[in-house]
């Protein structure tokens, strides 16, 4: 659903592409059966790991940028900088495991 047209009322939406994080878009998708947001966590080793917000998880998007692809927690971090989870519908946090 990434790269739907965007509402015209929506300031969420870019260059009228929603980016399915708008409130329109999470009350469609919960709807249709639930939401799933992405979430990072910083990594301790990471020289960024002073920025971790408590309770540790952040929602993060993609963007299309070769060194800080990320961005969330008012910050762009590198995919080696953080491990990732999804958070469910009801607030728990699963973590997608590498390797």
């Amino acid at each position: 659903m990434m790269g739907q047209a965007g509402k015209p009322d929506c300031l969420d939406c870019v260059n009228g592409i929603c980016d399915m994080n708008c409130g329109p878009a999470r009350t469609t998708a919960a709807a249709a059966g639930g939401f799933q947001q992405l979430v990072a966590r910083i990594k301790r080793t990471s020289k960024y790991a002073y920025q971790a917000p408590a309770g540790g998880w952040f929602d993060v998007r993609v963007v299309p940028d070769m060194g800080y692809g990320l961005r969330g927690n008012d910050n762009n971090y590198r995919f080696s900088d953080v491990v990732f989870g999804i958070r469910l519908d009801d607030g728990h946090v699963v973590e997608l495991r590498s390797k």
